[in-house]
């Protein structure tokens, strides 16, 4: 364990606390064609190096109108008509593509240490606190809706910078020892939230979501059944685990979040 002066915790906490979203005038080092959409402050000694964590959006989607694009494709919604602010960006689409959100870690010196593309073009960062120290963790939330449906919308994955490199969270799962990146939908039928741990020491995260359940025996004619599933991940001090139980039923947004109690 690294031992710090009291000085240097306050620093610590205020440098990982904050995000800051910036205009699209921030510089983006040397990609010109993206804008810094949200930063985080990185210090040697949490991170391994002193610069900052950045989330990167093409330069064409202004602040002004990202909340239009947010919950759709936009490629979609350019198709479909869009609305007036927006004709700019969409008639240059015909040219160049929307280009894909980007995660990258950069020095002081601005020089760009690693960068890892997003699977779309919006995509957010924020800061979370899920052990029982000031240890940082980045939710870097993709926009992955479509304008409709019940099984899309923004995934966030857990990152941590380690050794200079972007580590994204995994677990284990308790019974088949199977292990999977940690992802987190929030759609009509899926949602996620942290909830301090039962030991009280850190957060745990909670994940429902509601599925159809499909048999080969199922006809054309059946009613379609659906399942809830209530996921559990936690942290035993060395590793994530996930703990998962399912029951007949279906959860949707527009009802409150299941307690506590009904998570394994």
């Amino acid at each position: 364990m690294i031992r710090r002066s009291s000085m240097s915790v306050v620093v610590v906490v205020i440098a990982t606390m904050v995000v800051v979203l910036v205009g699209r005038d921030a510089a983006a080092g040397l990609r010109p064609e993206y804008a810094a959409r949200a930063t985080v402050p990185l210090i040697n000694a949490v991170h391994g190096l002193d610069g900052r964590l950045e989330l990167l959006e093409d330069v064409r989607i202004r602040p002004e109108f990202r909340s239009l694009l947010w919950g759709s494709d936009s490629a979609m919604y350019c198709y479909q008509g869009g609305a007036d602010a927006l004709r700019a960006f969409c008639a240059s689409l015909s040219a160049v593509p929307v280009r894909r959100a980007l995660l990258r870690v950069v020095t002081r010196a601005d020089r760009e240490v690693i960068a890892h593309e997003l699977e779309r073009e919006l995509g957010d960062l924020s800061t979370v606190h899920l052990y029982d120290d000031r240890r940082p963790t980045y939710a870097v939330t993709v926009d992955l809706s479509i304008g409709f449906g019940s099984y899309a919308g923004p995934l966030t994955r857990l990152a941590e910078i380690r050794d200079r490199r972007i580590v994204w969270l995994s677990a284990v799962d308790e019974r088949t020892q199977n292990v999977d990146e940690i992802r987190l939908l929030a759609t009509l039928k899926t949602a996620w939230q942290l909830a301090p741990r039962a030991s009280g020491h850190g957060q745990d995260i909670l994940l429902v979501s509601c599925r159809p359940v499909f048999s080969e025996r199922m006809s054309a004619e059946a009613d379609l059944s659906f399942a809830v599933t209530f996921t559990r991940y936690s942290f035993d001090g060395k590793t994530w685990r996930r703990y998962q139980r399912s029951e007949s039923g279906c959860w949707e947004d527009d009802s409150p979040f299941p307690s506590r109690q009904a998570f394994p």
